[in-house]
């Protein structure tokens, strides 16, 4: 499976798993791209929500549920608590 990208948006934050090896690739993506990182697994994902947004495991779990089943291997994560 290909790596995980949070990547930051002015508009949100979106999880995605395409493959983009360099950051510019993912900039070039968004209109309002303001961040993007790299994490090898999705378990590193889940860490760094857990910590940096102060959640919840289930609630990180919930968030990426969908993740498998998106088209595009990018979803929204809603993180405004």
């Amino acid at each position: 499976m290909a790596p995980d990208n949070l990547i930051f948006l002015k508009s949100g934050v979106l999880l995605s798993k395409q493959d983009c090896p360099f950051w510019r690739e993912i900039q070039n993506a968004y209109e309002d791209y303001m961040a993007s990182i790299h994490f090898q697994e999705l378990e590193e994902v889940i860490e760094y929500l857990i910590l940096d947004y102060k959640v919840s495991r289930k609630f990180v779990e919930d968030q990426i549920d969908g993740l498998a089943e998106s088209l595009d291997h990018t979803i929204r994560l809603n993180l405004n608590t």
